[in-house]
């Protein structure tokens, strides 16, 4: 009997395959006097008022996502929050996730790093979805098997890196969520293998198509690794084949389909450094001013919507179902609740 594989009608939500940026992101925000695990909750406080880059109260957060190259001796207590708040350079470390969060919205990257008790809850329906992309991830995983991973775990961000390198100095060829840092950005690479051609980034999407922000994903993955002493040969894509038919067993190498999306990744270098740059020099100031606006939704739907868009009405314009109509058009013309719509008005 032949099935076809579903995996491929996922949307954006998870195209990060192991959904391990994500969960990273979650995995060092716990509440105060809890101490740090993978299985900790995530914490969603009540929404407080922001007053630039002034402490938010009660809880306090752990500063291990932005201290991640040494143990945070201080998790879950006061003074480790308010060290973080106050050291701008401290403050300025990325992630992957981040630095893509960042391109999307300064904004939305700042509270993501100052103020996160405003994201949005995670339904269980996107909590499914984390769940999905990491089993396509660990399918992935069989293009090259036999490798070794870096686990999360309890591991500090430092002790992954450190395990990385001692794969890479024992001649390990593949290495799964491989784990880098180089100016003050972290990196997990879903899979990184070496051949005779020498060292090969694998960034795995649970999507059947390539888009632009993957590109950006693989580019700042691949100015990291270069730029801590690994140079990259080559970088790939390895997203859902919507043409594979299962019969039987999974074939891995029939369920994705890789690109090599070197040329673009080489040339976005400039980019990913002027942005890096951008981001930083942002992070050391106060919250953006930024307005809703298409970002929110593209290329990610945004988790700092409850709290952006907490003056937006209901029936608003955001409401309008019909096609060819700029929602963001009519709110920057200041035209916001539906009944304001102007008569004969055709988007």
């Amino acid at each position: 009997m032949h099935l076809i594989i579903a995996y491929y009608q996922m949307p954006d939500m998870v195209s990060n395959a192991l959904g391990a940026s994500l969960y990273a992101d979650r995995y060092f925000l716990t509440p105060k006097k809890a101490a740090p695990s993978p299985s900790s909750p995530r914490y969603l406080g009540e929404s407080s008022t922001i007053t630039g880059r002034g402490k938010v109260g009660i809880p306090h957060f752990c500063c291990k996502e932005i201290h991640f190259l040494a143990d945070c001796h201080n998790a879950g207590s006061e003074f480790c929050y308010d060290s973080c708040m106050q050291n701008k350079e401290i403050s300025t470390c990325l992630s992957k996730s981040l630095f893509i969060r960042g391109l999307q919205c300064h904004k939305s990257l700042y509270l993501h790093k100052y103020h996160p008790e405003l994201r949005n809850e995670v339904s269980e329906e996107k909590e499914a979805l984390f769940q999905t992309g990491f089993e396509v991830g660990k399918y992935a995983q069989q293009l090259f098997p036999g490798g070794i991973e870096i686990p999360y775990d309890e591991n500090s961000y430092a002790d992954q890196i450190e395990k990385t390198q001692d794969e890479i100095r024992k001649g390990t060829k593949t290495i799964y969520e491989a784990a880098f840092n180089y100016d003050d950005i972290f990196v997990k690479v879903d899979i990184l293998h070496k051949d005779h051609e020498g060292w090969k980034i694998f960034e795995v999407k649970s999507l059947t198509e390539l888009k632009p922000v993957y590109i950006d994903d693989a580019a700042i993955q691949y100015y990291v690794l270069n730029g801590a002493g690994l140079p990259v040969s080559k970088v790939f894509l390895a997203h859902i084949n919507n043409q594979y038919v299962r019969d039987g067993e999974i074939d891995p190498r029939g369920l994705f389909t890789s690109n090599d999306i070197s040329d673009s990744v080489r040339q976005k270098q400039p980019y990913i450094a002027d942005n890096i740059a951008k981001q930083k020099e942002m992070l050391k100031n106060d919250m953006p001013d930024i307005d809703i606006g298409e970002y929110c939704e593209k290329p990610y739907e945004c988790d700092f919507q409850g709290h952006c868009w907490q003056h937006i009405p209901q029936d608003s314009v955001f409401d309008l179902k019909r096609k060819g109509v700029n929602k963001y058009d009519l709110y920057r013309q200041g035209i916001i609740e539906l009944k304001n719509i102007p008569l004969g008005h055709d988007g």
